[in-house]
């Protein structure tokens, strides 16, 4: 009987710690001026899964990653003309990252 206790609270220690443990990327964007750039999509894409968010009203996103394996997550955004611009690459420990965007222009329509 004690080994079936002992399995449970491995199994148990495994499940929550597979389960309740997620890694998360979060920034915030903004333009060249410093204005938050609002409603921007932004894109998250790994080997295994793809998020997307857009950023709110302070330009801030968040991204909470189901996989939390160590692999590398690519960071893009998509401007409003559809067209998609990636912002470069992150790998992830399991962890929290944080990524700013910070955009060389003062409007997206100048992209």
């Amino acid at each position: 009987m004690k080994k079936r206790y002992k399995f449970f609270w491995i199994f148990l220690f495994f499940f929550l710690n597979v389960s309740l443990y997620s890694a998360s990327i979060s920034g915030r964007a903004v333009y060249k001026n410093g204005r938050p750039i609002y409603k921007l999509r932004i894109l998250c894409t790994s080997t295994y899964s793809t998020y997307v968010t857009h950023t709110d009203a302070r330009g801030f996103y968040r991204f909470v990653l189901s996989d939390h394996l160590h692999i590398r997550y690519y960071i893009s955004i998509i401007l409003p003309s559809g067209r998609k611009v990636e912002i470069g690459s992150r790998p992830i420990y399991g962890m929290h990252e944080t990524v700013d965007i910070r955009l060389l222009v003062n409007s997206l329509k100048d992209l």
